[in-house]
């Protein structure tokens, strides 16, 4: 990531924490405007590295010192016109337009482990969850009995939360990575490490592996293993219309529907694997990135780095397009439309849908009532509305904690509205339970 795009985050999310910490200073949308895009200039004034300081909770007290030094080391000499032009945005970002009436921030929902204790490690079948060590937990789904399974980055590739005894167990262990190619096969002994997961009705397991170039199926009733999609090789598109097993394919989102049928995202497109063909098709995107097509054919929108995805109750396809700040659905006759987002990574405030910015999703999930949970990279958890359109905050994240979540965090939600996240980086899952969730916007 550059300094560029390290100071954008920092300007934008300033803008956000200052809003919601002090709701009595509006930022004017002519002065935000204005800060987002000269801190799109900061690099040329800040060529060496940056720190930011933000310990104590009042605002201003975080610093961006820039010294003159083009080195890892910083100098003696620091040169203050470039603190000061690199501030400036900053400075914008608060500045107020009217007085409004004090809100204050309602208090966070309790929030309980319910695996991993925060260390690195393998230990973990057989243990009472918060007993065990987990390993860059990634991907979270809840299975047909309620339980919750696990991707973790260990032997245990996958493991089983028990939601009655609340121990883990292991559901696949290592397996060998297997590659195939056009006319033959190769199986390596390293296990493939599993990035994504998701199931059908019928309980069948799907995992994206070998670094989301993969899609493998796992059959917990025979149990039986085999690859459904994808080569594995570097290329991202390749084999539309054809078997899915010979088509390159680039996996940063994983959905599976009542009927088997599974869907993933990347390069700038959906597409889904049929269960009863095995064939592979486009169902959404140009391969251009931009955003274009709402309202109209999925297959002709345009997408910017389309990420999580999700599949409610009637069919409809939920997915985040990360690049263009928004969430946006295909329903069953293939018409694609925004459902939430306005397209500016700003502030998120709770409001309709459309009009307030849900910056960049990266997880999704589908409640009880078929509204759509998601997490954003500041790590905050929100619910979409989708019979009301509105936006509602579960769980403020931490605003300058955007490094934490540089790998895709899990998101689930079981039948009774508990929902369970996690973070890679701290080893753990956790959950809010669903009589903690809040069913107001703030």
């Amino acid at each position: 990531m550059t300094t560029q795009h390290v100071l954008l985050h920092i300007c934008r999310e300033t803008v956000h924490r200052v809003e919601t910490e002090y709701p009595g200073l509006p930022v004017r949308p002519r002065v935000r405007r204005l800060a987002l895009r000269r801190c799109l200039y900061i690099r040329r004034f800040a060529r060496a590295s940056h720190r930011v300081c933000t310990g104590a909770p009042a605002w201003p007290s975080g610093c961006i010192p820039c010294d003159g030094s083009r080195g890892a080391a910083a100098g003696p000499r620091v040169r203050a016109w470039r603190s000061a032009l690199t501030l400036l945005p900053l400075v914008l970002c608060i500045a107020p337009a009217r007085a409004q009436p004090y809100r204050p921030t309602p208090p966070a929902p309790p929030v309980t482990v319910v695996a991993g204790t925060g260390s690195q490690g393998c230990r973990s079948a057989g243990l009472p969850g918060p007993e065990a060590t987990l390993n860059t937990p990634r991907g979270l789904v809840i299975d047909r009995n309620g339980d919750l399974l696990i991707a973790n980055e260990c032997p245990q590739r996958v493991l089983r939360l028990d939601r009655r005894t609340n121990r883990l167990s292991e559901v696949i262990g290592e397996a060998p990575l297997t590659i195939r190619l056009k006319g033959f096969t190769t199986v390596y002994s390293e296990p493939g490490s599993v990035e994504l997961l998701a199931i059908d009705g019928a309980g069948r397991l799907y995992m994206a592996v070998n670094c989301g170039r993969r899609v493998e199926m796992f059959d917990t009733a025979s149990p039986a293993w085999s690859p459904i999609a994808g080569l594995g090789g570097p290329d991202t598109f390749s084999g539309d219309g054809g078997p899915a097993t010979e088509a390159h394919l680039e996996v940063c989102g994983l959905a599976a529907d009542a009927d088997g049928n599974v869907y993933v995202s990347g390069a700038s497109r959906i597409r889904r694997i049929t269960a009863a063909t095995g064939i592979i098709e486009t169902i959404a995107g140009t391969g251009r990135q931009g955003f274009f097509g709402d309202n109209g054919p999925a297959r002709s929108a345009d997408l910017t780095f389309p990420t999580a995805l999700a599949i409610d109750h009637q069919g409809t396809i939920y997915f985040a397009d990360s690049g263009n700040n928004r969430i946006r659905a295909i329903d069953p006759g293939g018409t694609i439309r925004t459902v939430a987002g306005n397209g500016l990574g700003g502030p998120r405030r709770d409001g309709d849908a459309l009009r307030e910015a849900v910056g960049e999703v990266q997880a999704l999930a589908i409640d009880p009532e078929d509204n759509v949970v998601f997490m954003d990279s500041s790590k905050s958890i929100r619910r979409l509305d989708v019979h009301r359109q509105r936006v509602t905050t579960i769980l403020l994240g931490s605003f300058f904690e955007w490094e934490r979540v540089l790998k895709v965090p899990g998101l689930a939600v079981d039948g009774d509205g508990t929902i369970y996240f996690d973070v890679p980086k701290d080893n753990r899952v956790q959950a809010i339970r669903a009589a903690n969730v809040p069913r107001e916007a703030w």
